[in-house]
């Protein structure tokens, strides 16, 4: 396949794939974020998820917007101007790593969720959540300060690290942050709840069983049969995290052994620029599915989002 023939398809799916994920993203999101908020007092989860909608509404549009307006322009104003270029390098490198790490902290946080150790339990208080919240907002502003520093314009044509070490740098930052670490830590806790899961099961007694030292009072067994309702959605949502970053997981191991090639001919070069963008693509396709997700899986969730489209509808 030619150079112009793959910039042709992958302009092609860009008009085509990006809207939709533009649109269904955005409405999904914000639906996702108004009925995590509504569940605050219910869940403890329920404020990261809310966190985690609004990442993946800034991973869409700050992400793919600008994919879709270059063919419009004639020209890429992130790959083109230096200023715009930080920027948005920026604020997508902070709205991916926001996405990951409440992902992240929502599998730690269902383990403390059903764990049958009283200290555990405690640990997932909403005062001990909003600490997390913050303390993670501010930790990760700071920590991402790098990127806008060390990205630049190259050669008119393309925002992306400056030569050197921290080109490699970048690479093995783009590996385990975004790709081996979530992948491990959701794995891992994934497992545990599971387990936990079906040790309940099998128990057959009621969640006030749980803690052996403690008798757990109606309203805290109530509030705990709905935390673990949520499993469901951080079961689903760790899953298909993991299987979409399974593309990009492999062609980062390839682009790490391959960066130092200079025998790549321009076809090559273009066949790997528009794999890299099909895998990035799919982090847009699981921002936008959560809603669908969510939706399916669980009941509670389906109650929530009918009763605020038929609140929305009256109001319009």
């Amino acid at each position: 396949m030619s150079v112009s023939s793959i910039a042709l398809v992958q302009r092609i799916m860009s008009l085509s794939l990006v809207p939709i994920c533009l649109v269904v993203g955005t409405v999904g999101n914000i639906l996702n974020f108004f009925i995590f908020i509504r569940r605050l007092r219910d869940s403890s989860g329920a404020l990261y998820f809310a966190i985690l909608s609004l990442s993946d509404l800034g991973t869409i549009w700050l992400g793919f917007f600008p994919r879709f307006l270059s063919p419009f322009l004639g020209y890429d104003p992130v790959q083109t101007n230096r200023i715009i270029c930080k920027i948005r390098q920026y604020l997508v490198s902070l709205t991916l790593v926001y996405l990951r790490h409440f992902l992240c902290v929502i599998s730690i946080n269902q383990v403390l969720v059903i764990s049958s150790e009283v200290g555990y339990q405690r640990m997932n208080s909403m005062k001990t959540i909003k600490r997390v919240t913050i303390g993670s907002l501010i930790f990760w502003a700071v920590i991402i300060v790098h990127s806008p520093i060390f990205y630049d314009v190259r050669d008119g044509i393309s925002c992306s690290p400056l030569s050197g070490p921290y080109t490699t740098f970048v690479s093995i930052y783009n590996l385990m942050i975004p790709i081996v670490l979530p992948v491990t830590i959701i794995g891992i806790c994934s497992f545990i709840t599971i387990k936990k899961a079906r040790q309940i099961v099998l128990r057959a007694a009621p969640l006030g069983s749980l803690n052996t030292n403690t008798t757990l009072n109606i309203q805290q067994r109530q509030r705990l049969r709905k935390e673990i309702q949520m499993t469901p959605l951080i079961l689903i949502q760790a899953l298909v995290y993991i299987v979409l970053n399974i593309p990009n997981t492999i062609y980062t191991f390839y682009y790490l052994a391959t960066m130092n090639d200079l025998s790549k001919s321009p076809d090559r070069l273009s066949i790997e620029s528009f794999i890299s963008w099909l895998c990035q693509m799919l982090l847009a396709v699981y921002c936008t599915l959560t809603i669908f997700l969510y939706i399916t899986i669980s009941s509670t969730f389906r109650r929530e989002f009918f009763y605020l489209l038929r609140k929305v509808s009256v109001r319009f």
